[in-house]
C-alpha cells in the first residue's frame, strides 16, 4: 500500500507548568526531596514547613512534581505569604531536580518565577551560599550570579583549645551570664544591629535556635545586654551558630569573653571533641579572633553569590516546552 503523502500524528509531550508547591501536596514536596539533586540551606526549618508558601516555586508535568525551587526574604512575618516581607534581602533556601529531567530550563524558568515574586514583594537582591562543586552553582553562574564573598569553616579540637590570655580577665564592666526567656527581644535587637542585613535571623528563625541551644549567654556592660553566642551540640561535636556584639561595644572585649565561656561550658566536660563556626572571609575581625583561640579551617570554602533583582522581567515567564 502507497502511503506517501499520507497524514502522520504525531504524540506531542505536555509541556512543563510553573506554580507552587502547595499545588501538589506535602507528599510530593517529600518524594523530590528524596532525589538526587538537592540543594538545602533551610538552616533551622524542615522544608515541610514551607510547603504551604507562595515563595516556593514549583514546576511540574501532568499532575507530577518535577522541581521546584524556595527563595524568601530574611524577614517574613509570615512564611506562606510573601507580600509580609519586612526586608529587601532574600535567600535561595531550596531547590531539587526530579531525577532523569534536564535542569537547565526548569533551574532557569523557577529562578525567573522567583525573581518576579521576589520584586513584587520588595526584595532587591538574592543572595546564596552554595560549594564550589555543588551541581547547582553553575546553574546560579551561568545565570547572572556573582560571587562576592567566601564562608569559611574553622574548627577547634579540644586538645588544641588555648584561649584568648584578654578572655581569662575580662573587663570589670563584663558580666556574662545564661540567657532568660525575657532577654530575648533585647538579644534579637543585638543581632539586627550588628549583622549586615542578609546576615540578620528572622524573629521566627530566632525562636527555632533558641530552642534547641546547648548555650545560650548574653554579656551585659553596665547592666545592660551588649552581646551573646548561642551553641548547638550534636554527639561530640559543637557549633557556635552566632556571636554578636552591639557594635557600640564592639572592641572591648565582650566577644572575646562570650567565646571563651562558651567553648568553656562545650569543652570542660570532656564529652564535646570539637567546636567549629562559620564566618566570612572579608570578616577580618572575627578571624582574628577566633585564631587566637585555636581555631583552624577545617572544610573547603563555600562561595557567597548574589544576585541583583531590579532588572528582572515584570512578568512571569512563559509556559515550558519539552526538551
Amino acid at each position: 500500500m502507497d502511503t506517501v503523502g499520507a497524514p502522520v500524528l504525531i504524540s506531542e509531550q505536555p509541556a512543563f507548568r510553573l506554580g507552587l508547591v502547595s499545588d501538589y501536596g506535602k507528599a510530593a514536596l517529600t518524594d523530590l526531596a528524596a532525589n538526587r539533586r538537592v540543594f538545602d540551606r533551610l538552616d533551622w526549618w524542615l522544608v515541610e514547613e514551607w510547603a504551604a508558601s507562595d515563595a516556593f516555586i514549583a514546576i511540574g508535568r501532568e499532575q507530577q512534581l518535577h522541581g521546584a525551587m524556595l527563595a524568601a526574604p530574611v524577614a517574613l512575618d509570615d512564611i506562606n505569604r510573601l507580600a509580609s516581607a519586612r526586608a529587601d534581602v532574600a535567600w535561595l533556601r531550596w531547590c531539587a531536580i526530579r531525577d532523569g529531567v534536564s535542569a537547565t530550563p526548569l533551574v532557569r524558568n523557577m529562578l525567573q518565577a522567583c525573581r518576579v515574586a521576589l520584586q513584587q514583594a520588595g526584595a532587591r537582591r538574592l543572595m546564596c551560599v552554595t560549594e564550589p562543586a555543588h551541581w547547582l552553582t553553575s546553574y546560579l553562574r551561568d545565570l547572572g550570579f556573582r560571587h562576592v564573598d567566601d564562608v569559611v569553616t574553622l574548627a577547634l579540637r579540644r586538645a588544641d583549645w588555648r584561649a584568648d590570655p584578654r578572655a581569662l580577665c575580662p573587663a570589670p564592666e563584663i558580666h556574662a551570664r545564661p540567657a532568660k526567656t525575657s532577654d530575648m527581644s533585647v538579644v534579637l535587637g543585638v543581632d539586627a544591629r550588628a549583622f549586615d542585613p542578609e546576615w540578620r535571623l528572622s524573629a521566627q528563625t530566632f525562636v527555632r535556635a533558641w530552642r534547641v541551644a546547648s548555650v545560650l549567654q548574653v554579656a551585659e556592660w553596665a547592666g545592660q545586654i551588649a552581646g551573646y553566642v548561642l551553641a548547638t551540640r550534636f554527639g561530640d561535636e559543637a557549633h557556635i551558630a552566632r556571636l554578636a556584639v552591639s557594635p557600640d561595644r564592639q572592641g572591648q572585649g565582650i566577644g572575646s569573653a562570650l567565646l571563651h565561656s562558651a567553648l568553656g561550658r562545650l569543652l570542660d566536660d570532656g564529652a564535646v571533641q570539637s567546636v567549629t563556626l562559620n564566618t566570612q572571609s572579608s570578616n577580618a575581625v572575627s578571624l582574628a579572633l577566633y585564631r587566637r583561640f585555636g581555631f583552624q579551617p577545617a572544610r573547603p570554602r563555600l562561595r557567597v553569590m548574589s544576585l541583583t533583582l531590579e532588572s528582572a522581567p515584570e512578568s512571569a515567564p512563559d509556559r515550558i516546552s519539552p526538551g
